[in-house]
């Protein structure tokens, strides 16, 4: 889910931790990772933000995305989403996914992790 903006942002430590914490408020997911250009050191600051959502109890993974997407209408960085619950990323490690597997949880970087369960 990408949508073009006009002009482009440089991603800031500030705006991750802004667009994690209005996440974190709306969703609730248990474990949000930033994967892709943001979290490589280059001598070009990324543009864009790429996360890995991972909720329990989803029961929509597209509307979750969606969801997210209106949270940031009007943002000035490109935003691509995915979200998964728990055991699509089980099964997903299971059937070999070597995009999660290497790029997402090998060399992503964890965000926000829900430390206790709700009740």
């Amino acid at each position: 889910m990408r949508r073009e903006p006009v002009a482009l942002e440089a991603i800031s430590p500030e705006l991750l931790n802004e667009v994690r914490d209005t996440i974190v408020k709306h969703i609730a997911p248990d474990r949000i990772i930033l994967f892709g250009s943001a979290t490589r050191r280059e001598e070009v600051a990324p543009h864009d933000i790429d996360l890995y959502i991972v909720k329990s109890g989803l029961a929509d993974r597209r509307e979750a995305e969606r969801r997210i997407e209106q949270l940031f209408e009007g943002r000035l960085f490109a935003l691509d989403i995915l979200v998964s619950t728990p055991e699509q990323v089980d099964r997903s490690l299971k059937a070999g996914n070597s995009f999660l597997a290497q790029e997402v949880l090998g060399k992503g970087r964890i965000l926000y992790e829900r430390t206790e369960q709700p009740i």
